[in-house]
């Protein structure tokens, strides 16, 4: 079993010249990263920060994160991401729930950081400027230049010159064990204050190592690092999966389509983990086009499968397959996804994709009400276990305890095995209950996906006095197109049964979603109401 900095250290070793993140104009090589994160760690212990002590960093996809990820690890503490979406409010209870040491930002945000760590009474809390280590100052991301709150001293031991911070002095790095904390990351569940998961350096050990054997990722094949590092499919493909392949995380700052799009052409990824949204935000890029993803040889998707249109579109117009994955925070980002080389069946029965088959490592239950196994083909919640899954939620051993049965983390996910195949439906408390009848979300957003004019779909519950529930469904519309909903409403009813036809549907220019690109369903009833 390894740790986490195990995998940058042999990386380092084999070549220490190879770049280690790619950052627009900016090259950071694997000692560059190296030297500024034992100085960073120096640092850190010279502040006080010490074994099992938690660093809440709230960065955007930047080479600062990689650096600090490394310096916190190797002093044996504990790293807790946190979204750079997040305001006052949630940064005070990500500080102190996690009863964080220090708090690192950025200087753009600094405004609300510093707001946030006084009403947590962190005294401890530092800001670096995103945009040094880049001239290039895109701005189609960068509208603003740094804010003046940086601590000159960390400024110089994250954004230094690469050359001159090579032959930085060594820190004595403390012993890790793989079952210490490495991450905490806070997860939303459909209520209540956000959640810290728990994950040791085994368990995203484990989950990188099954990513890799998985989509057999040759090693120097360069990573997309376009999931944001505050979410564990950020850490786990945009970190970790470059320290173990021995190649470069080419980083982008924040997603934006155009400017991903440029940089496959600049420094030419392999391997890319991205949400669903994030695949049909590509694809709507007027930039799309099979030569900026020439360079890839695998390409998955999590968070939320693509449905078989959006698949079928995507290949049709840029050369690749989508595989499928389903994962969790939980589980350390994907426990299941469709094999490389193969091609994902369609359900017959609730007309969804499959999200594949476990990787490496995890096992599966499909289990009833009574937490008793089901049959083939029979729904129930999806049940996880295996070296990935997490060991519990913060400082909560009361919902650590409900959310597990027989060493199994129960997912609150309605799915089925049939021939051997995972189909994921919906989130248990989602489904609609049109007058007794059960209606998958996904199984009407996957119809709506079919239809030419709709670029996005989401569906969930609206009252109905005479079903109790009906079906809502909010669209966006590709662009250029227009349509009628009643035609919409037509098209669903000619494929499914009349409960599971939307009641109504609204047309958006942009569905919600979460910061990781996940459309919020629990969104969805209010658009109702306003309208």
């Amino acid at each position: 079993m390894r740790t986490a900095p195990d995998f940058f250290d042999e990386a380092l070793r084999t070549d220490s010249r190879t770049r280690a993140v790619a950052f627009f104009d900016t090259e950071v090589s694997y000692a560059a990263v190296n030297a500024r994160a034992n100085v960073a760690a120096a640092w850190l212990r010279a502040q006080g920060v010490g074994h099992a002590d938690r660093v809440v960093v709230q960065l955007q996809n930047v080479p600062q994160f990689v650096i600090l990820a490394l310096a916190v690890w190797r002093i044996g503490a504990v790293l807790v991401p946190v979204n750079p979406m997040y305001k006052r409010d949630e940064l005070v209870h990500a500080i102190t729930d996690s009863g964080a040491s220090m708090f690192i930002g950025a200087a753009q945000t600094a405004t609300e950081a510093r707001g946030a760590c006084v009403m947590a009474e962190l005294a401890r809390c530092w800001f670096v400027d995103e945009f040094a280590l880049q001239q290039r100052n895109d701005e189609r991301l960068y509208a603003t230049a740094a804010a003046g709150d940086v601590d000159p001293t960390l400024a110089d031991i994250l954004g230094g010159s690469a050359e001159a911070s090579e032959d930085a002095p060594a820190v004595a790095w403390e012993e890790l064990r793989p079952e210490d904390t490495a991450l905490i990351c806070y997860t939303s569940g459909t209520s209540g204050s956000p959640k810290g998961a728990i994950m040791s350096h085994d368990n995203i050990a484990a989950s990188v190592i099954a990513y890799r054997d998985w989509w057999q990722i040759p090693r120097g094949t360069d990573i997309a690092a376009v999931a944001p590092l505050c979410h564990i499919t950020g850490i786990v493909c945009g970190l970790l999966l470059p320290w173990l392949t021995q190649s470069a995380a080419i980083m982008t700052y924040r997603f934006h389509p155009d400017v991903v799009l440029d940089a496959f052409t600049e420094h030419r990824p392999g391997f890319m983990a991205a949400t669903a949204t994030a695949y049909q935000a590509l694809l709507a890029s007027p930039l799309a086009s099979p030569e900026r993803f020439a360079s890839f040889r695998t390409l998955c998707s999590g968070g939320a499968a693509l449905p078989t249109a959006v698949l079928e579109r995507f290949q049709a117009e840029t050369g690749h397959y989508v595989y499928n994955g389903y994962g969790l925070t939980e589980t350390s980002a994907a426990c299941m996804s469709v094999p490389f080389g193969s091609v994902a069946p369609t359900d017959a029965e609730f007309g969804v994709v499959s999200t594949g088959r476990m990787l490496d490592g995890f096992d599966i239950r499909i289990l009833d009400d009574g937490h008793n196994h089901v049959g083939p083909g029979e729904l129930g919640e999806i049940a996880i276990s295996g070296r990935g899954v997490f060991s519990g939620y913060w400082q909560r051993p009361e919902v650590t305890a409900e959310s597990f049965v027989d060493g199994y983390f129960l997912t609150g996910d309605i799915g089925c095995i049939r021939d051997d195949w995972i189909y994921v439906l919906d989130r248990k408390k989602e489904l609609i209950n049109a007058a007794g009848f059960k209606v998958s979300p996904r199984e009407v957003e996957d119809v709506l996906y079919r239809h030419p004019a709709v670029r996005e779909a989401g569906v969930t519950a609206m009252p109905d006095d005479y079903r109790g529930e009906a079906v809502l469904a909010v669209i966006s519309l590709r662009l250029g197109a227009s349509v009628d909903t009643e035609e919409v409403r037509a098209f669903v009813k000619e494929r499914l049964a009349a409960y599971k036809v939307p009641a109504q549907i609204i047309v958006v220019d942009d569905l919600p979603k979460n910061t990781n690109g996940k459309i919020l369903r629990r969104e969805l009833a209010a658009l109702a109401v306003r309208e």
